[in-house]
């Protein structure tokens, strides 16, 4: 998950004091500790698609004085419910907390969501799935997070070599750039697509692989006229793999959906 950004505004106070020495305020903060729970996505495979946390993750959180902390997972991975404790000791936080693959910032009230057209290595097999949850009064509160987005999940079996590219292709609306959190606070926030941003998701990389291996790709709701899967690598004895999937068809993504798609590694020799 990436670090935040914030857009807002810094009121400077200009003290004028005569010969008087300043006292530095006293420090009042605290580690916060957020319980937070995983919604779980409807998979198009399966009945239901179940969501963990994993190690490492992080989520965000604007403190009272504006800006955005950090909070680290420390206890709960591997299941649906963990608890993360801020990096700093902080006095407070409000609004709305955030979880995901990329950048948020708020502009008069609305909030917008960058979603990365590039990930790396390091990035493979984590699931970038763009999460909001409203943050309630009191100490250490319990967060409920939600989708924002859908999730396409690229599986390739049977490979062994190494992989160098897995590129998802929208072939019409934008699939990554920024986007307006819509209906945030409600049961109905989500991101939607539209035409302005960037129609490419990239994970580049050098990975040496050998089974299967799975690529998540965040994706806005809204309609699309399909998507074009494109992975490239190549074996040991640097014969070529190449593999192009054509989604020729409308494809409806909404929020909390996950839609799987299978492919056999197929190594052509130069």
């Amino acid at each position: 998950m990436k670090t935040l950004r914030y857009i807002g505004f810094l009121a400077v106070a200009i003290l004028f004091a005569s010969c008087a020495k300043e006292t530095a305020p006293e420090k009042t903060g605290k580690r916060i500790v957020f319980k937070a729970g995983l919604a779980d996505v409807k998979s198009t495979a399966s009945a239901t698609g179940a969501f963990a946390w994993s190690e490492g993750d992080r989520i965000y959180a604007l403190d009272i004085w504006g800006v955005y902390q950090q909070f680290t997972l420390t206890k709960g991975a591997g299941t649906k419910n963990a608890e993360f404790t801020s990096d700093e000791e902080i006095e407070g936080v409000s609004g709305y907390a955030f979880a995901g693959s990329a950048d948020v910032y708020s502009w008069g009230g609305v909030y917008n969501y960058y979603l990365t057209s590039y990930y790396d290595e390091s990035e493979v097999g984590q699931t970038h799935s763009p999460m909001v949850a409203t943050i309630p009064d009191g100490p250490n509160p319990s967060l409920a997070f939600k989708h924002l987005c859908g999730l396409i999940k690229v599986t390739l079996k049977g490979f062994t070599g190494i992989l160098t590219m897995v590129r998802l292709s929208s072939k019409d609306n934008a699939i990554a750039g920024d986007f307006i959190i819509q209906n945030i606070g409600t049961e109905n926030a989500c991101i939607e697509t539209d035409e302005y941003g960037d129609r490419e998701i990239n994970y580049s990389m050098y990975k040496d692989v050998a089974g299967d291996i799975d690529f998540y790709f965040p994706v806005p709701v809204g309609e699309y006229g399909g998507f074009t899967i494109y992975m490239e690598g190549h074996d040991s004895s640097y014969n070529k793999f190449i593999d192009t999937y054509e989604i020729d068809k409308s494809v409806t993504i909404s929020r909390g959906e996950l839609r799987t798609v299978e492919r056999t590694a197929n190594i052509t020799n130069n």
